[in-house]
Formats: C-alpha cells, structure tokens, sequence
C-alpha cells in the first residue's frame, strides 16, 4: 500500500488535521501499529469501539509514534486524525475505494454461505495455485476483517480469494461492496445464524445481497443441490451451477468414491464434453461440492484445467476443519471449529464412510434460536441414519441429541471430566470417533484430554 492520508480523507469523507504523510499500513488493532523499532511511521489506525474496549484511547499514543488515526470523535481529533462519523463505515469505504482504484486490475472471488465457506475458499485457492494467490487468513471475513483483507493485497497478487461471513442482516451486501468481486460463489443455505435472521427464507435473500457489488459482467456460481438456491436460478444474469447430486448444472461430480482420507470423482463440463478425474484429499460429497465451486471460478477465470486439478490435489484442510489422522490404531475425525445442522450431518456422513465401529461425539450447535431444540432432535436423527454406533453428547442440548439419537449417554456443561473419562474407556483400536461442536465448547482442547489419541 502506497497512498497519501489527503487521497484517504477524501475518500472516505473525513476531516483532516495535520500535515499529509505515506500510509503504507491499516490496522485496527493498536498492537499491530508499531515497527520493531517502535515507530508508528506509515501506519493508519482505525479506532472502533468495540465489545472489549475502544481503540480511541490508544490514539495519542499512536500520533506519539509517529502514525495517523481515523477517529470519530471530536476530542480525540489530534494533529495527525482524520475526524469521521463513523470509524467502522469509514474503513469499508476506504476499502471499496482502494479496491476500484488501486487493485482494479487483480480478479478477486469472494466466498459465502452458511457453511463450508472457509473449506471453499481454501480449495479455491489452491485452484488457482499457479497464479499468485492472496487470500482470507483466519476469521478476517467480517465488516472489518474483509475491509483490512483487501488494504492489505500485496501489489504482486493476481487473484483474491476472499470469505464472506455474517451474524445480521445487510451485512453481506455491504462486504460485497467493499470488496467488488469478479466471481461470487454460495455454497448453500443453512440455518447457521437463524437465531437472529429469523427464516431460512432471509438467510437465502442475506447470501444472495452478495451480488450487489459484483462487477458488470461478473459470475454468480451457486451449489445446484441446494434446493434454496436452486430456486434462484434466473435471478442473476450470468449465474453457473454446480451438483455432485446428479442435478443438471453446467460442472457436474459423478463417480462418487471414497478411501483412505481422499475422494475421488469424475468432473464433467457438458457444455465443452470435458470430462476428467479428481482426487482431494478431503473426504465427503460436500468437499467434492466444494472442489467443484473452486473449479469453476478458476476455469471461467482462465486458469488451464490441468493446473486447476494439481492445485486441488494439493489441497489441505485448516485448523479444526476436518483433520483427519490415525493414532493407537483409532481414526479421529477432528471437526472442531464450528457446528450447524448441515455441517454436522456433513461429518456425520464423512463417519458413516468409516471402516470398524464409528463413534460420533456431539455437541451443541448454537445460535438456533427457537429452533434449537428440534433441530438437535433432528441432528441425533441423522447420527442413528447415518450408522453412528455410539452418541456421546456433551451439553445443554444432549438430551434432544439423545432423544433423536434413540438413546445415548449425555453429560452436562458442567460434567466434561466426566464425558472425558467415558470417551477414553469406550475406545478401542479400531475405531473411528467423530467429534463436533460449535467452537464455544472448545471440543479441540476436549480431544487433547483423552490419551489413548494423544
């Protein structure tokens, strides 16, 4: 980044006190504002109010060192400040403005949907392996992570790949905005979030707002097994769909396999007659859904095709998403990061692939709203549908768990010791155990109490 504070203030429709300097750097964070030698030089601070605290009260400190700061409030508007209404909106402005005028040339993809999205982008990125990748890192994919994503592009980047998530409404469209994308992809809609959108109907028009900055001649690629956004077909001019449920879309997955941590499939183009086979080392039909949304951004956007299927055979899954490994002669199914009734029926279906007894520890999914208990009721279903041979469910929601589930052993929120000390006397060489929950129950330091898989 290389741009004049005077060029940003207009930009984003600030009032400027003190003289014009370089910004080469935006951050948020107070911490991340200082260089080794703990100079601010360069650095742009955006003071937000947050939940913990406000960064207005590190502003003085920050102009001290030598940086600048967006602040919205008059008494903090020091030399060296630029004076807006809002911090936050300023940031996305400065974003979409950056993007138009600075980055305008790099093909960007950005990536939503109710899960699936982070898998997605990281199988999209490595689509486009043989270009000069930047992406989304961690949770950077909200109204001030994505913002910060784009300002920090580096200048040799051809493609963006960016993650687009929300907790209310207009969110999406405004990321969207911020971003200007070449290509949106939605992978599905679920009810992660519905606790605060209400229906699956307004989680569906929230994913979908995230055409509204799509460039002029950009493409929409939906997951044509979902039956919702199946419904949009029509909606959006130039819109490709993908299936590996023997729908017609223009890519499509058959051949369906599964072994030994990867899956293996056959991706069809009709339109061209291009057919080919596919190995990701991911297992499940939603990854191969997901390997078909990264292949068609990255074939529509001119990358060779034999390129795009080395780059997704070189795929590998982040953090606690499915981390699949082997210890003591047990499989442990590691899907830790976050739960909702789709994601949670799509481990369940990776478990139900499983050679030997197959274990599945549950947890609760949260932000259901009204919902909850019917849809952990329907989870405990799909586990005895999907040939769970044991439920262990840890919760406030265990006993729904169990009542779907037909019967199985429950433990409290406060009772883990307890549901610790089960799971490590029931397993056995042999099996595969499955756990999953939403992050706040922190099943990753759960599995790191159990010995026999440690």
């Amino acid at each position: 980044m290389n741009i004049r504070l005077s060029e940003i203030a207009d930009a984003v429709g600030a009032w400027q006190n003190g003289e014009d300097k370089k910004i080469t750097r935006v951050v948020t964070d107070s911490r991340e504002a200082y260089s080794s030698t703990g100079s601010a030089s360069g650095v742009l601070f955006v003071a937000i109010k947050g939940e913990r605290t406000d960064g207005h009260k590190f502003i003085k400190e920050i102009i001290a060192a030598g940086g600048n700061a967006i602040v919205e409030r008059d008494e903090y508007a020091l030399p060296g400040t630029l004076l807006v209404k809002d911090s936050k909106q300023a940031l996305g402005r400065l974003s979409a403005y950056y993007r138009t005028n600075y980055l305008r040339e790099k093909k960007l993809v950005l990536i939503t949907g109710s899960v699936g999205k982070t898998t997605t982008k990281e199988m999209t990125a490595a689509a486009f392996s043989s270009k000069k990748v930047y992406k989304t890192e961690g949770n950077r994919n909200s109204l001030i992570g994505l913002p910060l994503t784009v300002l920090d592009t580096p200048d040799d980047a051809e493609i963006m790949v960016l993650e687009a998530g929300m907790s209310n409404k207009n969110e999406i469209a405004k990321l969207s905005n911020f971003s200007k994308p070449d290509v949106v992809i939605i992978t599905n809609i679920g009810n992660s979030h519905i606790e605060f959108l209400g229906s699956i109907e307004t989680i569906l028009e929230e994913k979908f707002s995230a055409v509204t900055g799509l460039k002029i001649g950009g493409t929409l690629i939906l997951n044509g097994d979902d039956k919702m956004l199946a419904s949009c077909a029509g909606r959006y001019k130039r819109t490709l769909f993908y299936s590996s449920g023997g729908n017609k879309a223009d890519y499509t997955a058959t051949r369906l396999a599964y072994n030994d941590g990867v899956s293996l499939f056959k991706l069809n183009h009709p339109s061209s007659g291009y057919s080919t086979d596919v190995v990701i080392p991911a297992m499940g039909e939603h990854n191969v859904q997901n390997a078909l949304a990264a292949f068609t951004a990255a074939d529509i956007l001119g990358v060779p095709r034999d390129d795009i299927i080395s780059g997704l055979k070189s795929f590998s899954q982040t953090g606690n998403r499915q981390r699949i490994y082997t210890i003591n002669n047990i499989t442990v199914i590691a899907d830790c990061y976050n739960a909702s009734p789709e994601s949670m029926n799509a481990a369940l279906t990776v478990l139900s692939l499983a050679k030997g007894r197959k274990i599945a520890v549950l947890g609760d999914m949260l932000e259901l709203g009204d919902k909850s208990a019917q849809l952990h009721i329907e989870t405990g279903a799909n586990a005895k549908r999907h040939g769970a041979d044991e439920v262990i469910a840890l919760g406030d929601f265990a006993e729904q768990l169990s009542i779907g589930y037909g019967g199985c052993r429950t433990f409290g929120l406060g009772e883990r010791t307890k549901a610790v000390e089960y799971v490590s006397s029931i397993l056995k060489p042999g099996d595969t155990v499955l756990f999953k929950a939403s992050n706040r129950l922190d099943f990753s330091s759960l599995i790191k109490e159990i010995p026999v898989i440690n």
